[in-house]
C-alpha cells in the first residue's frame, strides 16, 4: 500500500471555501486522497466545489470533525505547519527532515500532517497535540504562505519520494553474466590477497558468497559495478599484479 494513503491533511477552520477547494485540487495533483477538517463544513461549499476542479471527488470524501483531537485519534504522528517559533511552540525540525520522517513513519502508520487558519495560524494548544512542527522556507520578504499553497507544497514534497523511486526503476541493473565476471573479479584480488582456507574454513568460499548475497539483495547498477571493478583491478594493480 502506498504510504500516500496513511497520510491525512487536516485544515483547522479554514475561512475561505476556495483555499479548501483549491487544497483538494492540489491533493488529487500529487497522488494524496485524504482531506481533514476541523470546526467547519466548508468542503460542502459551491466554491470549494469550483475550486477543486478534477479534485471535486476528495472535497465529496473529506471528513470534518469538531475538535482536533477526534481528527488526529488514530494517527501515530502528528505534524503541525508554522512559521512562528518560540518556547511554548514545540519541537521544530528543519523541514527536509521533517518530510524525512513523515514519509518514514507513513509507509506503515497514519500520519496528520495540520494546517492552521489563514488568519492566525495554529494556536499554542494546538501546537502541544503535534509531535513535531516544520516551517516551509520562504524568502526574506515574507513568512506567509497562503493555505492551498502550503498544501500543495507539502504534498509536492512528499512525493518526491515517489518521483525519485520511479526515476530510481528506470536504471540499469546488472545482468547475471555481468554479476558473475564481477565476483570472478572478486575472487582473483582475494587469491592475490592471499585469502583461502583458514583451517577447516574455506575464507575465500564464504567471502564470496556473502558479497553475491550482498549485491543481488541491493539490486546492484552497472555504474556500481564498474566503480568495484575499478577497485579490485586497482588493488591488484597496486601490487604489482598486471
Amino acid at each position: 500500500m502506498s504510504f500516500k494513503k496513511n497520510i491525512s491533511f487536516v485544515l483547522i477552520e479554514p475561512k475561505k471555501g476556495g483555499n479548501v477547494g483549491a487544497s483538494a485540487r492540489a491533493l488529487h495533483n500529487m497522488g494524496f486522497k485524504n482531506l481533514v477538517l476541523v470546526n467547519s463544513n466548508l468542503h460542502l461549499d459551491e466554491e470549494a466545489k469550483t475550486f477543486a476542479m478534477k479534485g471535486a471527488y476528495i472535497l465529496q470524501n473529506a471528513k470534518s470533525f469538531d475538535t482536533l483531537e477526534e481528527a488526529i485519534a488514530e494517527s501515530s504522528l502528528v505534524v503541525g505547519l508554522t512559521r512562528r517559533r518560540g518556547k511554548k511552540r514545540g519541537l521544530f525540525y528543519e523541514f527536509e527532515e521533517g518530510i524525512q520522517k513523515i514519509r518514514e513513519r507513513a509507509s506503515k502508520n497514519k500520519v496528520s500532517v495540520i494546517f492552521g487558519r489563514e488568519n492566525s495560524g495554529l494556536s499554542n494548544k494546538e501546537t502541544e497535540r503535534c509531535h513535531f512542527l516544520i516551517t516551509i522556507p520562504t524568502g526574506n520578504t515574507s513568512s506567509s504562505i497562503n493555505l492551498s499553497q502550503s498544501v500543495l507544497i507539502m504534498a509536492y514534497e512528499l512525493s518526491r519520494y515517489e518521483m525519485i523511486k520511479t526515476r530510481g526503476e528506470k536504471i540499469k541493473s546488472v545482468t547475471v553474466k555481468e554479476l558473475d565476471y564481477l565476483l570472478n573479479e572478486v575472487k582473483n584480488t582475494l587469491i592475490y590477497l592471499n585469502y583461502g582456507k583458514r583451517g577447516d574454513r574455506d575464507l575465500l568460499h564464504s567471502i564470496l558468497r556473502t558479497m553475491k548475497g550482498f549485491f543481488t539483495r541491493k539490486g546492484l547498477t552497472k555504474a556500481e559495478m564498474n566503480m568495484f571493478l575499478g577497485i579490485f583491478k586497482e588493488l591488484r594493480k597496486k601490487g604489482g599484479d598486471s
